[in-house]
């Protein structure tokens, strides 16, 4: 899915189809150009390619209303090879120049001091090792400055479920509620909390859509009763506890649980891993001539080292950036009343096991 090649392959039968409609000797060679050298030559360009932006683009409102964003995306841009610019690498973490532009030339702008016989390193732009890969063909070895994970809404409907003994129905009314109802929508200022996934970069930053719903949903799977609700009743609880849950936030806080039930997700989604045969990935040395599937199969395990690594840096996020308190505590704020001793009990028992 993330390569795209259901799109390419959608592409080159347009772009097929259209030449066929020209005729001629260029209509027959070109239409029994196959997928696979279309593939080709399409990575090839544009892993050289840089994107300009084209000074005089302009779209009137009825044209923006019509056209799809990513469409407009690259309306704006044109794919210009640029030799001298290709001739540095390119890598994350050592870039100390930047390809910039005005009407008139293009320039190689030095971020900071270059010492004489320094290398000079352009950027490909923001990408994880996943995107270098996809994009580019290689990937950094030592692990790009821009590499992430990814942590799955089934691994925090999993992972919730484990640590409370929940079923999926009531989970995914919840979550119903949280993608619906619109007095939290108005709440969180529109911003969505339930994606399909949610990234977890290798310097542990976590979005704050991310903590935020695993705090919420936390904090419902403890409150008595919850289930038993009728919807409406029900929506008005959740309304309450997204709340609170945000001012806690907000505040740079969270519970136990929460905390708990965060690193129980990574442990779910690090277990999609083969993480025994990603651990020690080593660049293949000069002397080190490896067939293109080898090849290809080493840095396929790079990536997914860069993966695996940003994951469990992730995994103390929550203790480390915020102050962590007692479920109790607010669940005792939301409910208006002590909790009973069963109910504490419930709240304080263990939700990782080591």
């Amino acid at each position: 899915e993330r390569i795209g090649k259901k799109e390419a392959k959608e592409m080159h039968e347009r772009i097929i189809k259209s030449i066929k409609q020209i005729g001629g000797e260029f209509s027959r060679v070109a239409t029994s150009f196959e997928f696979d050298n279309f593939a080709y030559i399409a990575s090839i360009i544009l892993s050289y390619s840089f994107d300009l932006e084209m000074q005089d683009s302009s779209v009137n409102e009825n044209e923006e209303e019509e056209t799809s964003e990513e469409e407009l995306e690259n309306e704006r841009y044109l794919k210009s090879m640029i030799p001298l610019a290709d001739m540095l690498n390119a890598d994350t973490s050592k870039c100390n120049a930047n390809l910039t532009y005005d009407s008139n030339c293009l320039k190689m702008v030095a971020l900071r001091d270059i010492e004489k016989n320094e290398q000079v390193y352009n950027i490909y732009g923001e990408h994880p090792n996943s995107e270098l890969l996809r994009r580019y063909g290689y990937v950094e070895w030592d692990g790009s400055k821009y590499d992430f994970g990814e942590v799955l809404l089934e691994n925090i409907v999993e992972a919730l479920k484990e640590t409370f003994e929940t079923n999926t129905e009531f989970l995914d009314r919840c979550i119903d509620i949280l993608r619906n109802n619109a007095n939290i929508q108005e709440f969180l200022e529109g911003e969505e909390i339930v994606l399909d996934s949610y990234d977890c970069y290798n310097n542990g930053e976590l979005l704050p859509q991310l903590i935020l719903l695993v705090q919420i949903l936390t904090i419902l799977c403890q409150i008595p009763g919850l289930c038993k609700l009728d919807i409406k009743a029900m929506e008005r609880q959740v309304e309450r506890i997204v709340k609170k849950c945000l001012q806690l936030i907000e505040g740079a806080r969270a519970t136990t649980n929460c905390s708990a039930t965060w690193k129980r997700c990574i442990m779910k989604r690090l277990a999609d891993y083969p993480i025994k045969k990603c651990v020690s990935i080593e660049k293949p040395s000069k002397g080190n001539s490896l067939t293109r599937e080898e090849l290809r199969d080493v840095m396929a395990r790079r990536v997914l080292k860069s993966e695996i690594d940003s994951l469990q840096v992730c995994e103390e996020t929550i203790d480390k950036n915020y102050k962590v308190i007692p479920d109790e505590k607010l669940l005792t704020n939301i409910l208006k009343r002590k909790l009973t001793e069963e109910e504490k009990s419930s709240v304080k028992r263990p939700c990782v096991k080591k």
